[in-house]
């Protein structure tokens, strides 16, 4: 039952106990009535629509009174339907009346008396009634009926809003158009004062290519009841219309737009509020009161749905305005391909992340450093060639230089022994080896911020709903506290209340939505993916981080030794698999290498051998010149070694420098280890505390939520007041929203937990993941399993 009609069921249902009692000698002798239900038709496409209000009926009088129902069908035509009518009115038999159809409906309506208790739930335009009605009852002998549409123009500007247009048709069933015209004649009035051309498409329930007659122009739709239209039918009809790109507007309601339709007005909720209460207006007469002394009131409460992938379909975009105001399905577009889970995130973040190739680049770039300081082992050949032009001197006119010469030459190194020369070489390995693990750290954190961005996200989607609920939720309310002023049982501060909340309410689906958008905005960019592409996501799991199982995890935190002994084994593992440890390392070992050769500079002479081949190629002198050994080659080959004798004190401070440097790092790699067992530590309470708050949190959900809808019935009977169900929602869409965001904050944790221990566990190999859960069993209980 929906909390807007419980207020109106109480009060009915005191109502009715109250007749039951005035009435009791006469239903001592008549429990049993037979009531006929007149439909429009076989096949009715909307046959489920219209069966809700007979089991609606037969649901809520179940126990108090035997109802036989029989069904009567019309054949499509409103003269069948007169005649059906008039049979059931002369059949003593029968006992109360209730037309399903839209065409039964229009078509009871014109009749000027009513024989038996009569009642009409889906009447479009009661103005077709021989009067009007009375105090919100029909006010007409054995008549009762509910009205199922409202204001045309109001649909007009509706979908106006969303999709301008200048030219509609209106797509209906010929009978029911026949037995409209009034309703038909209003509309076409509504339409040309607003500049709109409305036409009409009737189905004849034989030719059911309906497209086909859509005049060229048409540049909006409106679909009215097709009940003689089959379902295969009716869906090609919707792809039709979406293909040829024209916005639509349901006046069936939620189902159609569900199928492709672009938007309409009509709740699911009002079909099941319609059938509510004409059960409980039929009861009532069952119960010896008079059915015009009913209400007649129902019109639904004006609030849009939008088919948004129709929406997308059609290229047509609604204002934020429409968007916050209106209901939406399909409101984010259906992801598509491979579905993305902890470890494909993982995954497609180690292999597309830009900051991480960056940080590959060097690294290979790093491998060329190691070859450059290995090329000074290796010969250094230089070639070279000569023209040379002397000035006219003594000496080049006496011969004794000439006066053009062109020469070419070799030079040969070959380095026999240099300490700096092979310390560089070590030194640039261990630099590289660092650069290594700055890439394993950096790997680490980029897999830390894609999966927890992964985990946002999908919070912040369930956080949605929950806020979207929570509108629901509130709207719903507000419906509640409108009719509980209608029914002179509250005030009208009640709605202006429920109006705010419902504002506020708005704001926090808007702000939940730009919390989802910002979300996917990250985890886009860690993937190195457009920023609005939107991937499949798989649901998380509490299982999905470890190589263990929860029931595992549970015992290993279970009590204050296990998880003394797991805190332990975890330090151990991340202080053996550190990427800051083995920087540290393979920066203290290039130090340590420096200052050898630093100390060894003392002592330890660079040992070279070289030499050098020149050759004249040609020589001009001037005339008369004595020759100046044109043609000559000349080559020579020496050993050499050095080592430097006094440096100013250079090498003494350069020793005590590396020292230094390398009592730094040591110390340095202290700290490192000291801070990553730090945060281990911080992590594994992290986890430990969000992991408890898990069931807490559910626990404190279920009973907020169940605490609500006590208060909420509380509030519909009138007994507590508006403060208390607004605290009640509160603390419910609170503990909601906790529960949710507690499952995921324990997942970020497991990320953080495990960064922090140097690896993954969901990223290893099965045999990976064997071992290490062996390990730890081993390390728990002192036994592998």
């Amino acid at each position: 039952m929906s909390v807007r009609w419980l207020a109106f069921f109480i009060e009915r249902m005191l109502f009715i106990i109250v007749l039951l009692l005035m009435a009791w000698p006469a239903l001592a002798q008549q429990r049993v009535f037979d009531i006929a239900i007149i439909s429009d038709g076989p096949s009715d496409r909307l046959r489920s629509r219209q069966e809700t209000y007979v089991s609606e009926l037969l649901t809520l009088t179940e126990g108090e009174f035997e109802v036989r129902v029989r069904h009567f069908q019309g054949d499509w035509s409103s003269a069948s339907i007169k005649r059906i009518f008039d049979e059931v009115y002369a059949d003593a038999e029968i006992d109360l009346l209730m037309a399903t159809g839209f065409i039964s409906n229009q078509t009871g309506a014109m009749r000027s008396n009513f024989p038996k208790p009569t009642f009409l739930p889906v009447l479009l335009d009661p103005k077709m009634l021989v009067s009007l009605p009375v105090n919100d009852t029909s006010g007409i002998t054995n008549l009762n009926y509910l009205t199922v549409y409202a204001d045309f123009a109001e649909d007009l500007d509706a979908l106006t809003e969303v999709a301008p247009f200048d030219k509609l048709v209106l797509i209906m069933d010929e009978e029911l158009s026949a037995v409209i015209a009034p309703l038909k004649s209003q509309s076409n009035d509504t339409s040309a004062k607003r500049g709109i051309e409305l036409l009409e498409v009737t189905h004849d329930g034989v030719n059911h290519d309906l497209f086909d007659r859509i005049p060229v122009g048409t540049n909006a739709l409106f679909v009215a009841g097709l009940p003689r239209l089959p379902a295969e039918k009716f869906t090609r009809l919707i792809e039709q219309i979406n293909t040829a790109g024209i916005p639509s507007y349901s006046f069936v309601g939620i189902a159609d737009v569900e199928r492709g339709l672009l938007m309409t007005s009509s709740e699911s909720r009002d079909i099941a509020r319609q059938a509510r209460l004409n059960a409980l207006n039929m009861q009532a007469v069952m119960l010896g009161a008079r059915a015009e002394d009913q209400p007649v009131s129902a019109s639904s409460k004006k609030r849009f749905t939008i088919n948004m992938a129709t929406a997308r379909e059609l290229g047509i975009s609604p204002t934020f305005d429409v968007l916050n105001s209106s209901t939406l399905l399909h409101e984010r577009p259906t992801a598509t391909g491979q579905l993305f889970g902890l470890t494909e995130v993982a995954v497609e973040a180690i292999n597309q992340n830009q900051d991480l190739l960056a940080q590959r680049y060097g690294v290979d770039a790093g491998f060329e450093d190691i070859d450059i300081a290995q090329s000074a082992l290796f010969p250094q050949i230089d070639f070279g060639a000569s023209s040379d032009v002397f000035k006219v001197s003594p000496a080049v006119e006496l011969g004794f230089s000439p006066e053009r010469t062109t020469d070419i030459g070799a030079n040969l190194q070959q380095l026999i022994y240099s300490d700096p020369v092979y310390a560089n070489i070590e030194i640039q390995r261990q630099l590289q080896l660092n650069r290594e693990s700055v890439l394993r750290e950096v790997q680490l954190d980029i897999i830390q911020a894609a999966t927890s961005a992964y985990y946002v996200v999908l919070n912040a989607r369930e956080q949605l709903g929950v806020e979207e609920n929570n509108l629901d939720v509130t709207r719903r309310n507000l419906e509640l506290a409108r009719d509980r002023v209608e029914l002179g049982s509250s005030s009208a501060a009640d709605v202006y209340r429920w109006m705010a909340e419902e504002a506020r309410a708005r704001i926090r689906v808007i702000d939940a939505k730009r919390a989802v958008n910002q979300g996917w905005n990250r985890l886009n960019r860690l993937l190195h993916r457009p920023q609005f592409e939107r991937l499949a996501l798989k649901q998380a799991t509490l299982n999905e981080p470890f190589v263990i199982s929860q029931a595992d995890f549970d015992q290993m935190i279970s009590n204050p030794a296990d998880y003394a002994r797991f805190s332990n084994f975890a330090i151990d593992l991340g202080l053996a698999r550190a990427p800051e440890i083995e920087q540290a390392t393979a920066q203290i070992d290039a130090k340590k290498r420096e200052l050898v050769s630093e100390k060894r500079s003392f002592w330890v002479p660079d040992v070279s051998v070289g030499g050098t081949y020149s050759s004249n190629l040609a020589r001009t002198q001037t005339p008369g010149a004595l020759p100046s050994g044109e043609g000559l080659d000349d080559w020579n080959f020496g050993i050499q070694a050095s080592i430097p004798i006094f440096t100013g004190g250079q090498r003494g401070s350069a020793v005590t420098r590396a020292e230094l440097e390398l009592r730094q790092l040591e110390v340095l790699r202290t700290s490192a280890s000291e801070k990553i067992e730090e945060e281990i530590r911080i992590q594994l309470h992290e986890a430990q505390a969000a992991y408890g708050t898990i069931d807490l949190t559910r626990a404190a959900a279920d009973a907020s939520e169940k605490n609500y809808q006590l208060v909420a019935d509380a509030y519909a009977r009138g007994t507590v007041s508006i403060i208390q169900l607004l605290d009640a929602q509160e603390a419910s869409l609170e503990a909601n929203a906790a529960s949710i965001s507690s499952v995921y904050q324990f997942l970020i944790t497991i990320m953080a937990m495990q960064r922090a221990m140097g690896g993954y566990d969901y990223l290893m190999t099965e045999q990976e993941k064997i071992a290490l859960a062996n390990s730890l069993r081993q390390y728990m209980t002192g036994s592998a399993q």
